[in-house]
């Protein structure tokens, strides 16, 4: 459930991210012809950390209530 709802919006927007917001030079992405700059890479996992995390603390409360 959480990846269907969480995780796959999640990653669809870094992707479309990645592309410019393009839909059209999503293939690039996809196919890894071009890099992502460092600093994007530094922005981007400090985030995805936090969310998992935060995802993770979220679950196991709720896993407690019910």
């Amino acid at each position: 459930m959480a990846f269907a709802f969480v995780l796959t919006p999640i990653e669809l927007g870094l992707l479309l991210r990645a592309a410019g917001w393009s839909s059209r030079r999503l293939p690039e992405v996809l196919a890894f012809r071009r890099k992502l700059p460092i600093r994007l890479y530094l922005m981007i996992v400090p985030c995805l950390t936090a969310i998992t995390v935060g995802l993770a603390i979220l679950l196991s409360l709720a896993a407690v209530l019910l």
